[in-house]
This record gives C-alpha cells, sequence and structure tokens, in this order.
C-alpha cells in the first residue's frame, strides 16, 4: 500500500488468485482490488505470480511508486512493471512493463534482458527508478551500461530521459589520472588504425568517425545536458600492448553547433580505468591532438570513451557537475559535447615502419601476431608492405601476411592471393583459394597475368581457378596459349579450358572464339577438340560448324584431320551436314588409320549405320576393331551379324571387342548360342577372358558346362579360370556351388598358393550371387584367424550381396496350392485352385469334376 500524499492518490497493488497482478487507486490505502485494473501480465509470468515481488520506492519528495517483479521460475527471466498513482482522480498508471533485470543499486554481471530497470539510492532515504535498455555489444569494457535511460521524475511522475553515472562510482575512485599535452609539430600517423568504433551510448553523427582517421567527422552525444556519461565503445587488439592515446576535439574545418570540448574524460578498459584531463579547451584548436601516455603498456581488447565534464560552449556559461541521476529533455541551448577522432598507438610506433613490420612475421611468435595486428590495421601501405616481404617470410609468416592482405580490396590482394596459390603448405594455398573464389571476378586479372606469365609457378594452378572462377575469362584466355612451347603448359591448358568449356555461362565466349580469324588451323582444331562437350549446344553449333569447315579445308595435315574426327562426329549426331561429310569422307579415305578413327566415332550418327557396318570386312584390323568398338557404344539387333562374323577374326584385338560388344548386344539366342562355341573355340589368353566375360554379362545358362571346364583346367592361364569361376555367378549355375565352396576353401589354406587365393575370390563373389539357402554356413570357415584379409573381406561382401540370382523358374512359379471343391450347382461342382506366388496376384482356375458319388 502506497498512501495518498499531496498531490498524488493512494494506491494498493497485489496479486489475485489467478497470479495476475491487480492495481486500484483512492483516496485513503489500503484501495479496493476488486475494483482495480488488471495489469496485462504475459502467460508465463502470471502464471507465477505468488512467487512475485513488491517494492514501495519512496522517491525526492512525498510521492511514491510500486515496483512489481514477477520471476518465471523455469527461464530464469523477470517481468517488472513500475506502476505510479495518478495525481489526479484515475486508474493507475503503468510507466514501464516487460522482460527486464530489476537492479538495486550499482550494475553488476549476470545481466540477460533487454532492458533494465535500477534503483539507486538519493538523498534523505529516497530513491531514484531508472529505467533503460542494455547491448551486449555497447558496454563499458565488460561493465554494463543502461542505454538510453529515463528516470521516474518525482514531481511530473513520468519517466524523462536523464544521464548516469559512468563509470561507476567504484571505478572512478580507482581510476589513475593521467593529463593531456597539446601535440605540437608534425607527427607521422600510426602505423595501424587500432581502434574501431563499434556503438555509442548516443550519438550525433556516426561513432566510427571517431576511428576513421578523418578529422572532418566527428561524434558528438546526443542526451540532455552537458553529456556527462554518454560513451563510445571500440575494439582493440589484443595481441597488441597500447604505450600511448591520442585525442583530437575539434574537426579541421566542420562546423559544429553549439559544440564543445571535453574537460575531463574517463577511458576504461578491460581491467583498468583512467581518468583523462584535458588542460584546455580543445575547441579553440581546430584539428589538434592531444596526447597521454599510460603509465604501462595497456593490453585489452576493448576500449571506452567516457565523458564527463565540459568546456562551455562561446556564449554559455561553465558546465557544472552532474547527479548520477539527474537530466531532463535535451533542449537547443545545450552543448553537443564533441569528439572528431581517437587513436592508439603500440610500441611498434616508436621510430618503426610497415616495412620493419613486415619482416617480424616470420615464425608465428607472440611478436610477429602482434607485428600481423598492426599491419591488418594498415591500409595499403601495410599490404604493400607484406606482398613486397612475402617471398623472404616463413609458412607461418606467411600465413600471417595473407591475413594482411586479406583487409584490402580484392583486386589488390589477388596477385598475393595467386602467388601463394603455388606455395606447397596446404593451409597457404587453401587459403588462398578461398579468398580468390570469394572475390570472383576481382581476382580474374591477376589470375589471367599469373597465366600469362612463363616464369610464375602458379601459372597452371591459376588456370584451373580460372576455369571455376570466370568460365568465359578462361576460354578466351587459355585458347591463345596451345601453342605454348611447354607441352605440360599447353596440357594444362587444355585440361583447364575443357573444365571452363563445359560451364554453361561460357557458350557466348565459346562461340565467338570459335569465330576468330586469327586462330591458326593448329590451334583452331585442338579448340574443337577441347570444347566438344559445349559444340552440340544450339549457341555453339553455328560457329563451330563454320570452325570445323577451316579445319578440315583443302590440304589440312593428316594430324589435323584425325583429330577434328570427333568434333565432326558429335556435330553430325545433332545433323550437321558439315559434320556428316567430314566423317564420311574418313571413311572411305585410303589412310587406314583415318578409316578406323572415323568409325570408331560414327556409332552415333544414324545416317551412316550402313556405311558403318559395311566396312566390318575392311581389309584393316584396325578398322575392324573400331566396327566393334562403335557398335558396343550404340548396339541393336541389325549388328548381330557382323558382330558374330568379327568374333571369328583372325586378329586377336579384333576379337576382344566384337566379345565386348556382344556382351551389350540384344537378347538374342543365336548369340548366345554362337559366345557358347566360342568359348570351346578361341584359346588366346587375351580374348577368351573377354567371351567369358561376355555370357556373363548376357547370363546365358548354357555356358555353364564349358565354365566348369575352363576353370578345372589347370594349364590354362589363371586369369581365364578366375575369370571362369566369377561368370558362374552370371550364368547363375546352382550345380556348381559345391565346386566353388571347394575352391574357396582351398584359397583359404595355410598351404594357399598365390593362384589358389586368387580362385578363392572369384569363388566367394560367384557363391554371393548365387546366395544358396546355406550360403552362411559355407561362408563360416572365412570369419576365424588365419584366413587371408583380402578373402575375409571378399566373403563379408558376400553376405550382403545385393544382386543374386532369381529364384530358379518352378519356385517361381508356384510355392502353395490350395484346393478346395465347391458345387454350382450340386449337379456340376468344380475344383478351384490358387496359386501363391511371391508378391503376386492370386490366379483362379476352374477345372470340371465328374459329378460326386
Amino acid at each position: 500500500n502506497a498512501e495518498a500524499s499531496p498531490g498524488q492518490r493512494a494506491l494498493t497493488v497485489g496479486v489475485d488468485d489467478e497470479g495476475f497482478v491487480r492495481a486500484a487507486t483512492c483516496a485513503r490505502a489500503p484501495c479496493e482490488l476488486a475494483t482495480g485494473a488488471r495489469l496485462p501480465v504475459p502467460a508465463p509470468f502470471a502464471q507465477s505470480g505468488f512467487a512475485s515481488s513488491l517494492e514501495l520506492i519512496q522517491l525526492a519528495g512525498s510521492h511514491r511508486a510500486v515496483v512489481v517483479a514477477l520471476p518465471d521460475g523455469q527461464t530464469g527471466r523477470t517481468w517488472v512493471a513500475v506502476v505510479v498513482a495518478p495525481k489526479a482522480d484515475g486508474p493507475a498508471r503503468v510507466l514501464f512493463g516487460g522482460v527486464a533485470d530489476l537492479v538495486r543499486g550499482e550494475l553488476g554481471e549476470g545481466l540477460r534482458a533487454p532492458a533494465i530497470v535500477q534503483i539507486l539510492p538519493g538523498e534523505r532515504g529516497a530513491s531514484h527508478v531508472v529505467v533503460g535498455t542494455r547491448s551486449d555489444e555497447i558496454e563499458l569494457c565488460g561493465r554494463p551500461a543502461v542505454l538510453s535511460p529515463r528516470a521516474l521524475d518525482p514531481d511530473e511522475l513520468e519517466l524523462v530521459p536523464t544521464k548516469v553515472l559512468r563509470p561507476s562510482a567504484v571505478d572512478r575512485g580507482r581510476a589513475k589520472r593521467l593529463v593531456a599535452a597539446r601535440r605540437e609539430g608534425t607527427v607521422k600517423p600510426p602505423l595501424g588504425r587500432l581502434l574501431s568504433a563499434v556503438g555509442a551510448s548516443s550519438a550525433v553523427g556516426s561513432p566510427q568517425a571517431l576511428t576513421d582517421g578523418d578529422l572532418d567527422t566527428a561524434w558528438s552525444e546526443g542526451r540532455a545536458g552537458d553529456g556527462r556519461g554518454e560513451f563510445v565503445t571500440m575494439r582493440a587488439p589484443k595481441e597488441v600492448p597500447l604505450v600511448s592515446l591520442g585525442v583530437a576535439v575539434r574537426p579541421r574545418a566542420r562546423v559544429i553547433d553549439g559544440g564543445a570540448a571535453p574537460r575531463r574524460l574517463y577511458v576504461a578498459t578491460d581491467t583498468e580505468t583512467f581518468e583523462l584531463v584535458l588542460p584546455e579547451d580543445g575547441f579553440q584548436h581546430a584539428g589538434t591532438f592531444y596526447d597521454v601516455r599510460f603509465p604501462e603498456p595497456v593490453t585489452t581488447g576493448c576500449l571506452a570513451v567516457v565523458l564527463d565534464e565540459a568546456y562551455a560552449p562561446s556564449g554559455m556559461s561553465s558546465a557544472g557537475p552532474a547527479g548520477s541521476a539527474g537530466g531532463g529533455r535535451r533542449s537547443a541551448g545545450d552543448p553537443s559535447v564533441t569528439l572528431t577522432e581517437v587513436e592508439a598507438r603500440s610500441s611498434f610506433d616508436d621510430g618503426g615502419d610497415v616495412r620493419a613490420l613486415a619482416s617480424m612475421l616470420s615464425g608465428g611468435d607472440r611478436k610477429a601476431r602482434a607485428a600481423a595486428a598492426v599491419l591488418v590495421r594498415g591500409g595499403e601501405p601495410a599490404r604493400l608492405a607484406v606482398t613486397d616481404a612475402y617471398g623472404s617470410l616463413d609458412d607461418a609468416g606467411r600465413m600471417l601476411a595473407l591475413d594482411v592482405a586479406d583487409q584490402g580490396p580484392c583486386e589488390a590482394s589477388a596477385p598475393l592471393y595467386v602467388r601463394a596459390l603455388a606455395t606447397t603448405f596446404p593451409a597457404e594455398s587453401s587459403h588462398a583459394r578461398a579468398r580468390l573464389e570469394r572475390c570472383r571476378r576481382g581476382s580474374v586479372r591477376a589470375l589471367v597475368a599469373a597465366i600469362g606469365d612463363a616464369t610464375s609457378p602458379a601459372r597452371f594452378v591459376a588456370a584451373d581457378e580460372l576455369s571455376v572462377i570466370a568460365p568465359d575469362e578462361a576460354v578466351t584466355t587459355l585458347s591463345r596459349l596451345f601453342s605454348d612451347p611447354d607441352a605440360r603448359a599447353a596440357r594444362a591448358f587444355r585440361q583447364a579450358l575443357g573444365r571452363a568449356a563445359g560451364a554453361p555461362r561460357s557458350a557466348p565466349a565459346v562461340a565467338r572464339v570459335l569465330d576468330d580469324p586469327s586462330l591458326d588451323v593448329r590451334t583452331l582444331v585442338r579448340l574443337l577438340v577441347t570444347t566438344s562437350a559445349r559444340l552440340a549446344d544450339d549457341e555453339v553449333r553455328p560457329a563451330a560448324s563454320r570452325a570445323l569447315a577451316r579445319a578440315t579445308a583443302a590440304g589440312v595435315a593428316f594430324d589435323e584431320r584425325w583429330l577434328a574426327l570427333g568434333p565432326a562426329a558429335t556435330l553430325a549426331a545433332r545433323g550437321d551436314a558439315g559434320g556428316e561429310g567430314v566423317v564420311r569422307a574418313a571413311l572411305a579415305d585410303t589412310n587406314p588409320f583415318l578409316r578406323a578413327e572415323a568409325a570408331r566415332v560414327a556409332g552415333p550418327i544414324a545416317p551412316m549405320r550402313a556405311v558403318l557396318l559395311g566396312l566390318a570386312r575392311d581389309p584393316e584390323p584396325r578398322v575392324r576393331e573400331a566396327i566393334a568398338v562403335a557398335l558396343r557404344t550404340t548396339p541393336g539387333a541389325d549388328a548381330a551379324d557382323v558382330l558374330l562374323a568379327l568374333a571369328r577374326d583372325e586378329w586377336t584385338f579384333v576379337r576382344s571387342g566384337a566379345y565386348d560388344a556382344l556382351a551389350v548386344a540384344p537378347p538374342e539366342p543365336r548369340v548366345d548360342a554362337a559366345l557358347v562355341t566360342r568359348l570351346g573355340e578361341d584359346v588366346s589368353p587375351l580374348a577368351l577372358p573377354r567371351a567369358i566375360d561376355a555370357v556373363s554379362a548376357r547370363g546365358v545358362a548354357a555356358a555353364a558346362p564349358s565354365l566348369r571346364a575352363l576353370f578345372g583346367e589347370t594349364k590354362r592361364p589363371i586369369d581365364v579360370r578366375v575369370r571362369a569361376v566369377r561368370a558362374i555367378g552370371g550364368v547363375c549355375d546352382r550345380t556348381s556351388v559345391d565346386a566353388l565352396s571347394e575352391l574357396a576353401v582351398r584359397g583359404a589354406s595355410r598351404t594357399a598358393t598365390g593362384e589358389d587365393q586368387a580362385l578363392a575370390g572369384a569363388a566367394l563373389v560367384a557363391l554371393g550371387r548365387l546366395a544358396p539357402p546355406d550360403l552362411a554356413t559355407r561362408l563360416a570357415p572365412f570369419r576365424g584367424e588365419g584366413v587371408p584379409r583380402p578373402l575375409a573381406g571378399i566373403a563379408e561382401a558376400a553376405r550382403t550381396e545385393k544382386d543374386r540370382c532369381p529364384l530358379p523358374a518352378a519356385a517361381r512359379r508356384l510355392r502353395h496350392f490350395w484346393y478346395f471343391q465347391r458345387a454350382i450347382p450340386p449337379s456340376s461342382p468344380a475344383m478351384f485352385s490358387v496359386v501363391f506366388t511371391p508378391g503376386g496376384s492370386l490366379p483362379f482356375t476352374r477345372r470340371a469334376l465328374p459329378p460326386p458319388r
């Protein structure tokens, strides 16, 4: 209960049965809560109303307020309200209500809420109530601060803007007093801007103006009165001890209306507080610094400058000291206490320069990291210095140099990143690659320069990076480097160009390059080959067709004609008449190598199918082999006769190609029968394994006896026997399960030879595909000690094999029969069969029965 006082009604605040806060006013306390207003309390806090606390606050004079706190036991948050009774008739007024930290006295640690309600002791038993916000980013270097503070005016019973005492009384008492001196003469700027403003308690202008190095930008506090307690928080490099501080007050040329200079400042660091006295009115000296040296070097990650007393602007009386929670609304006559720059210096600034700092980066020790921290903030001169020193640094130093380069614009730092690509230190090259890819277009100029520099160790890696970052630029740049005398370089550039040409957005660049009349035929042909993945695109095809015509004109050397066949086939497959003409002419050429290559690429060209099949009787065996290769990539029923003829060719490599093509040919019984016959006739140790693979791929069950005979002949080459064993699984010959198990167990014995183990591995593969019901039992010997590790791994794979042979036809057809008899009508009974199939339907068949007896 708050008793009535002159100018304020009585107030009663309480918690009802439902946990909500009620407030009622009347002429004399206690007031009837039942008739009072229910405060809008959020549900989680209303439900914990019985754990609430209500505190009667005596304000200056005779007025009172009630502060309500409702804690939430689950989250640890607190809902706080400041309630007052009005001066005249009317309901209670809630001046503040929300989630906040309730603090009595000075702010401490552990604040979490976005708002603060602070109760400060005043004179004669009275208290001050201050309400404000807080931010983790804007603090007094680890000391929490109330932002945008508003105080409860004891006369008006309103929250009005105020100023608060900063730093705290305790920190002020411990502060070391320092007197600044005006800087005389010209002093070199610090090697790096060590301070970076992050926020301010209030601001007219940006607080970043204090650390931007520009004496024509400024920050002014934006609170009432003389700005006492307003502050700016800045980051500082903790690796670099600070030895001095410089403060510039008045901008060099800019006019600040009502501008005033601070008389006294407080400087807060992570662990210390300094009282900084400016001995004269800084607004009388535009663009002038006032310097102070710390008693000992200061190591801190944060530095805050807090305004205190100020000099009065011209025409105003001197500002006097302010109370801890006084204040009011800012008026037009209030001074704007201003600072234009705050700079910190380190011991490196005592006679050193950025080149000396750059040379200190090697080793990566504490001094090197401190030097890097200064260079990171040193701008363009520091970046140039580390670029010059880069080659003389060790790995740790170069990593620090790259950190410095990261602060510069991409175009300026990219050359150093490109140099780092060629290093053998993985962290360094990874850092450089990541930055180049982030810079994207900003790194193109440096990459192009490195590619064109024959002495650059990074030119090959730069080509790879350019093909990823800017494929269109890579196509333009790399297309002119096919004539590089260094064979390794030419090969690397072709590979990079191929990757770049495959990117969708590189199509216009590919078309432009192919239409370039300055390219010689040799370069043009190699460009067609390298960009073949893009030639079929509608955007590129017309230019590619024109380039092909130039590259295959009369008089072109054999090498160019041979290389041009691949691009010509790609265009011909899309209906390009020029490409088809090039391939057709090559198929009829007298040069067998040209005919062979044309046959190899002609498979996808539908109009040339008949010509391709007709070449199967070509006298040159390389041409016949090329026919088999082409028919393998484009199998069809029309090719069976040709392939069967090639399977009996006198040349081993022609037969091998034919077997490979027959393996993927369409199902046809005569092809299967011919392959089985060839198993018994072909004795070549090179061709026979390909025939075995063909019957396995086609699943020719009739080949099982021939396969068993092959792997049983100990005089056969081991490759033939191993493939025959594996093919047993391919043709799903379950009659060979015992023989396979015997081979597998023999390979796991201690006396097994290398051939025995090879056969055992193939047998295990076949058993996994056949998957007999007792597979686990057959594979059990391969889990014991002493089993060769390769065989144990193959056996484990066989247990989990997914590609298994289907069930035998009889087992697939029927699982169960269910017969039942039913008379429909009684004179003509019938028997119905229900056939259960795995995963299938249940077909019914009816069969008439003789009349029952």
